[in-house]
Formats: C-alpha cells, structure tokens, sequence
C-alpha cells in the first residue's frame, strides 16, 4: 500500500514548485478568461500524475467515490485509472479574500517510470479527429490516436489467457462507466521492450514487448451539455464522433479493444 509519509514525500515542495507554480501565471490567465482545460505534471519521482481538472468534475469523483471504490474492491486487476488524491488550492489575493480556487487530482502513472515507450497511443473507438494532425513531427512519447493506430496496423499481441483476461476486464470496466452515465474515456497504451517494464501486466507472446495500459480520462458526465453536443453533432457529423450516450460509447469501447486484440479473428 501507499503510506501518508510516501505520499507527502512524492508530493513534496519541488513537485509543486517545478509543476503548479512554474504554470500558475498560465492558470491564473485560464481562469480569468473562463476557458477549460487541464494543466499536467509528475511528482519528482514519477509515480504519480498530477492534474488540474474543473470544478464540475471535482464535485463529480466526490459523489462518485464510494461506486469507484467498491468497483476496485470488486475488480482488484481493474484498468480504470487509479485516483489518490482529491485537492482544492484556494488562491487568495493581496487583502486576504480568495480570488478563485484550482482543483487537482493525484492520480498513478499508467506509464511506467524509467521504461522508455517504442510507442504510445490514446484510443477511444471514434474516428472523427482520431488522428495526429499531417506536417507534426511525431516522437514516442507523442500519444498516436485510434486512426494512427489502424493506419500503423498496432495490435496487443498477447496470448491467448492473457487476451482473454484483458478484454473481460475492458468489458467490466466500460459497463460500469457506463452505469454511471461516463463518457468520453480512453484506453492509454504504452508499448515499451519488455525488459524495461518488469510490472507490466501484459506482455508479447514473443516476450519481447509490454503493455502498459489504464483506461485515463473518466470524469465527463454525459449532461445536459453533452446531450446538447451528441444531437448538434449528429445533425452535422452523422457518425464517428466521440460524444455519443454512455451505453453506445461503452459497446463502442470494447470493440475497440476487440479490434486491436484481433479477437474476431482468433
């Protein structure tokens, strides 16, 4: 388990300094003018992500805690992105008075610490803007999107027990999201030489490659707002977006998964 005292130390003063207080002037400017957005850095000793993320989301992982946290208990090999911390940082002005508040989030690094990435991706099933754009000069530690990945013919290569227990746990997982109306997640992938990813879960059958995967990015209610975009974007898109009602988004997301373990095929 994690202890207080681990905790903190990770969380320490350079964390904050190098990460928060470099990007302050940043959020302060975000703020002011009312966009949304997200600002991400690690602790010091990469273990842990840290995010800023929106009130509306805050409020929503402090309803959602207990479901979240009997889903762990119930599924401990879960995928979904594991939360530690849940912060507010009041900001206050020069008379004392709070100018605005800035809520974050500790959450583990999917990606393992110290392991170098061959190659990343970020999928979610959809196929509208699933793509880097053309003329960007793409690094491994760039996380390529689901056309990328269909175009670069990526594929979990993994045995057959292992592809089995993997895609239960996609299901599981997505259903569950789904239960509490959650859209827009995405399954992050690191592929990395198996040899500097000892922790890895899921590993080539060759065992020359892991898998480093977590489903990231699961606070986005389906809403009014959302329900308001999904109608807009059918009208105008017709298919392939990513904002579609959270039990089409889930079957969506397990055939994504399915596709890329070959599972019809094998």
């Amino acid at each position: 388990g994690i202890t207080h005292e681990s905790y903190l130390a990770s969380l320490g003063v350079n964390t904050f300094k190098k990460g928060f207080f470099e990007n302050l002037y940043l959020m302060v400017s975000q703020q002011s003018s009312g966009k949304s957005g997200s600002f991400f850095f690690n602790s010091a000793d990469q273990k842990y992500l840290i995010k800023t993320i929106r009130r509306v989301e805050f409020e929503l992982l402090k309803d959602f805690l207990k479901h979240y946290h009997d889903h762990f208990n119930r599924f401990p090999k879960t995928l979904i992105n594991r939360f530690f911390g849940l912060h507010e940082l009041k900001c206050y002005n020069k008379d004392d008075v709070v100018n605005f508040d800035i809520f974050v989030i500790v959450m583990n690094n999917v990606l393992e610490a110290g392991a170098t990435d061959i190659v990343r991706y970020d999928l979610k099933g959809s196929s509208n803007g699933r793509e880097i754009d053309k003329g960007v000069s793409v690094s491994p530690q760039m996380a390529r999107k689901d056309l990328d990945a269909v175009r670069e013919n990526f594929a979990f290569d993994l045995p057959l027990e292992s592809k089995i227990s993997f895609l239960n746990q996609i299901r599981e997982d997505a259903m569950f999201l789904a239960k509490h109306s959650l859209i827009d997640y995405s399954l992050l992938v690191g592929v990395t030489a198996a040899a500097d990813s000892p922790k890895a879960k899921y590993k080539s059958i060759d065992g020359l490659y892991a898998y480093n995967v977590g489903i990231i990015d699961i606070l986005t209610p389906f809403d009014l707002k959302k329900k308001g975009e999904y109608v807009l974007r059918k009208v105008t898109q017709g298919s392939g977006f990513s904002c579609i009602p959270p039990e089409d988004y889930c079957e969506r997301f397990i055939k994504m998964a399915e596709y890329f373990c070959d599972w019809n095929q094998s």
